[in-house]
């Protein structure tokens, strides 16, 4: 763990298999003037280097959506600047490119890990029409790519599957290079339906994982869309990862925080913000956030894994209202230690 022993280590952290994981204090090292407010997406490459995805300095006074880390936290490169409206998720393909998710664009920027703009993949009618105006409760139906995406990942042949979205309630298929090649999802609870996919993920085995969050649930799917089964208990699943040991780990925005407005607070069951780590049937391994894990967590959006088994977290901690001292903590590095 290089670079660890200088930047300091937070409370040990029991995780699954009798892991153990210690939060790297202040881990990414930004350019003097840089700093985060919301940082919704993060991603790891095959090179263990760490792609983060924001919203922008705070204040916002410059545009930095992607920034490069080495695995120690230093600072690589940034790019993207001017090419994302909105910045919602990024994934590393199996091809190495990076998938972007513009939420307000409607659209996927595909960038290569140094920067260079690829492809851009969107549907023929942006946004397309599903009945949206003003939160998931207005949508009426669901249509084609995209109304407010949220995700896409690829699975291991290089096809393509995006979450869609904050204005939609469908799930889209693709080919390697963005042709669209199927969807499904309607707006609802019943099983097959959504609202709000807000990430998505295809497993080794190809089944494929999405996170319905406002249903707190996470179901699960094979390559053709057809529904397998679901596992319930979440508190608003944000993103979802696995390691190379079959451990799920997935990022929960919680029931107190980065609410709609119709949504009274606490919203439901009064869960807090974490991250609960699963097995790969769904089944409950342990949960970090509560007052007693040592660990505390204002909204987190995204999670990413790496060769070693460390754990980075980011989230969007000027939407969820944490206090402007602690918006340093929207980049968060969890070592694993054993």
């Amino acid at each position: 763990m290089a670079g660890v022993s200088d930047q300091g280590l937070g409370a040990a952290l029991s995780g699954p298999g009798g892991r153990t994981f210690r939060e790297v204090d202040n881990w990414a090292q930004v350019p003097d003037g840089w700093s985060f407010c919301d940082v919704p997406g993060v991603s790891v490459g095959p090179d263990d280097r760490v792609y983060v995805l924001t919203r922008g300095n705070c204040p916002r006074s410059e545009d930095h959506p992607i920034i490069v880390f080495e695995p120690d936290g230093t600072f690589v490169r940034s790019f993207g600047e001017g090419l994302i409206m909105f910045a919602h998720a990024i994934a590393v393909g199996v091809d190495g490119l990076l998938y972007c998710v513009d939420v307000s664009g409607h659209r996927v920027r595909v960038f290569t890990p140094r920067g260079e703009l690829v492809r851009t993949i969107a549907g023929s009618v942006s946004p397309s029409d599903t009945g949206y105006t003003t939160d998931f409760r207005t949508i009426l139906r669901g249509a084609g790519p995209f109304n407010q995406p949220t995700k896409m990942v690829s699975a291991a042949n290089g096809d393509l599957f995006a979450s869609d979205g904050y204005g939609n309630a469908r799930v889209h298929h693709f080919t390697p290079m963005g042709e669209l090649r199927a969807s499904w999802g309607e707006p609802g609870d019943r099983p097959g339906a959504f609202n709000i996919p807000h990430s998505v993920l295809v497993l080794p085995d190809e089944r494929i994982l999405v996170c319905d969050r406002e249903n707190n649930r996470i179901q699960v799917f094979d390559l053709d869309g057809r529904f397998l089964t679901e596992w319930p208990d979440l508190a608003r699943p944000d993103d979802v990862c696995v390691d190379d040991a079959g451990n799920v780990y997935v990022a929960e925005l919680g029931e107190r925080a980065a609410l709609f407005p119709f949504m009274p607070r606490p919203y439901r069951k009064d869960r807090p913000a974490g991250v609960s780590v699963l097995d790969l049937e769904g089944r409950l391994r342990t949960r970090w956030g509560d007052d007693s894990a040592g660990i505390q967590f204002a909204a987190p959006h995204g999670i990413a894994v790496d060769s070693h088994g460390n754990l980075y977290v980011v989230e969007v901690r000027e939407a969820a209202g944490a206090d402007r001292s602690e918006w340093r903590k929207a980049v968060r590095k969890l070592a694993r230690l054993a």
